[in-house]
């Protein structure tokens, strides 16, 4: 089974999942540090928690995700929102060229939970995008889980991660042309149930 196939099925199957209807911690977070920013580009969207939680406080929201059929259902939540973000399929392992040129005023990347739904090769596609999405000066907001965190109490289905380490990561991002403006990690941050993920926080500045 191909990774878009899974995330269809696992994200039909799981009703706990896509009712949620509160943002994540990292939204909370992010909010705080882009008041003067008027898009944010989400990739791995999933259910669209965070998504909406930006639109309502009055973001303009390009959302992304590899799932058509979580898509489907956030289009259809859309519908209940005066303030709607924008639902995109998205794959990262086809070109995305002039994606920053679509969008008026400042912008900034938002990718909770998504680099480590992905590949080595696919993290250098995205991170290679990001380079060619934000301008100087504009910033990523990155939250994953760590290789800490292999070993840790699971509340959804088992499937692919992988598990990253930080420093790689940002010297990773380095060579892509960023610089890290905020780190830290820890638990606490992503807390779900009896899961309370190893995570890793990133604000880079392109």
């Amino acid at each position: 089974m191909d990774r878009t196939q899974y995330w269809n099925e696992f994200y039909t199957a799981n009703q706990q999942i896509r009712s949620l209807n509160y943002p994540s911690q990292f939204a909370a977070f992010v909010y705080g540090e882009t008041l003067g920013i008027d898009n944010i580009l989400e990739f791995g969207c999933g259910t669209g928690r965070d998504a909406f939680f930006f639109a309502d406080l009055g973001k303009k929201v390009y959302a992304f995700d590899g799932s058509q059929s979580v898509i489907k259902v956030n289009k259809l939540k859309c519908e209940t929102y005066q303030n709607r973000p924008s639902f995109q399929v998205f794959n990262v392992d086809k070109d995305f060229p002039g994606l920053g040129g679509r969008i008026d005023g400042a912008k900034c990347i938002y990718a909770r939970f998504f680099i480590h739904a992905l590949g080595d090769e696919q993290i250098k596609k995205f991170f290679a995008l990001c380079e060619s999405t934000l301008v100087p000066g504009e910033k990523l907001y990155l939250e994953y889980r760590t290789e800490k965190d292999a070993d840790g109490i699971r509340e959804t289905a088992e499937h692919y991660r992988n598990y990253l380490n930080s420093n790689q990561i940002t010297q990773m991002l380095d060579d892509y042309g960023f610089t890290c403006e905020y780190s830290v990690e820890g638990v606490g941050y992503a807390k779900w149930g009896a899961d309370d993920a190893h995570v890793a926080r990133h604000v880079m500045v392109r």
